[in-house]
């Protein structure tokens, strides 16, 4: 899941986040970190830095899962099956085939 930030009318992907204290004064081994996780801002936030990747192009897709009664019953099978053992299965189709 894509975590986004939204800072002056801007949206950021949250890519990592990094105590402050673990940096201490060492801002290019900062910015060497940023470079690695290919980030192209750092934000400071909350005793944090934040490695973020601006987002210049974004389309929110909303799938919409098609259920109907067939799907439905597959997945009531599915879960009442889930636990049998392979004797279980073999004697089920043994039944079932006389």
């Amino acid at each position: 899941m894509v975590k986004l930030i939204y800072l002056d009318g801007e949206a950021y992907q949250l890519v990592r986040q990094i105590k402050e204290n673990l940096v201490k004064e060492n801002m290019e081994g900062l910015k060497a970190w940023r470079d690695m996780l290919h980030c192209d801002h750092v934000l400071k936030y909350q005793g944090s830095y934040l490695m973020v990747r601006r987002v210049t192009d974004a389309e929110i897709i909303e799938e919409e899962e098609e259920w109907d009664e067939d799907h439905a019953l597959d997945l009531v099978m599915n879960d009442m099956v889930k636990d049998l053992t392979e004797e279980d299965l073999k004697e089920v189709s043994e039944t079932v085939g006389n």
